[in-house]
């Protein structure tokens, strides 16, 4: 949004917005499709986690902190280990009124059931091209594989390149079989982008035109209301219980 109210050049009347990453980039790709997708009109991708670890909101370094660290260096001193993790404001105490809860989880898991569902009654939705390895140990590939089903299920478009076989691997475009394959991120967009900007746009939702730029994930106690205002995107938290 920032760019399109600031744009640097001229724009063509049938630009298309395309949100790329890698490893949480991706993630968060997939996210903004989700949490926008009035505004997104493709997604490309490298070994995109889809759920986050507790660890990376600060959790469970109370029960174990060397197991739920968020970064380790054993490297630096001879006889000292840091364990890093992020301060947070939640908790992982069910008592807390800062309890992360199920909903917290749920709004964040891009395969969540519920998000599915509303998700996919949104008159448009983005053609998602993803790449993963096989032996990603970061951000196992089997959830995603079976997500990614379940959207094309729903109605989405999705072309979900697992790289498996060391034959793939080049040595310049794809140079492991783990997580980000060591892949060129530049080779990526050269081969990929292409795609995205030939498909054809929804008629129905040139430039979000027509389109209700809002949408609610609901949760058991907690609901998220994302939308569109004043060239900004606000979210709204409304508890049900």
């Amino acid at each position: 949004l920032w760019v399109q109210n600031n744009a640097p050049c001229v724009f063509e009347k049938d630009y298309k917005v395309i949100a790329f990453g890698s490893s949480h980039g991706g993630y968060l790709a997939l996210k903004t499709a989700q949490f926008a997708p009035w505004l997104i009109d493709g997604v490309l991708e490298n070994s995109a986690y889809t759920q986050i670890p507790y660890r990376l909101f600060g959790l469970g370094k109370n029960k174990n902190l060397r197991a739920d660290t968020e970064f380790r260096a054993d490297n630096f001193f001879d006889s000292i280990t840091l364990f890093v993790t992020t301060k947070t404001h939640f908790s992982d105490d069910s008592k807390d009124k800062n309890y992360f809860s199920k909903d917290h989880q749920d709004i964040r898991d891009v395969f969540n059931e519920r998000n599915f569902s509303t998700w996919s009654k949104y008159p448009k939705k983005a053609k998602i091209i993803s790449y993963h390895g096989i032996y990603d140990d970061l951000a196992p590939v089997y959830p995603k594989e079976d997500g990614f089903e379940r959207l094309e299920e729903l109605g989405f478009e999705v072309k979900f390149r697992l790289i498996k076989d060391e034959s793939e691997v080049d040595g310049k475009f794809i140079k492991n079989l783990y997580h980000g394959m060591g892949m060129s991120l530049k080779t990526l967009i050269q081969k990929e982008l292409p795609e995205l900007l030939n498909t054809p746009k929804d008629t129905n939702s040139q430039q979000g035109g027509g389109l209700l730029k809002v949408i609610v994930y609901k949760g058991e106690n907690l609901d998220y209301e994302f939308k569109e205002e004043d060239k900004q995107i606000h979210l709204r938290l409304i508890r049900t219980k």
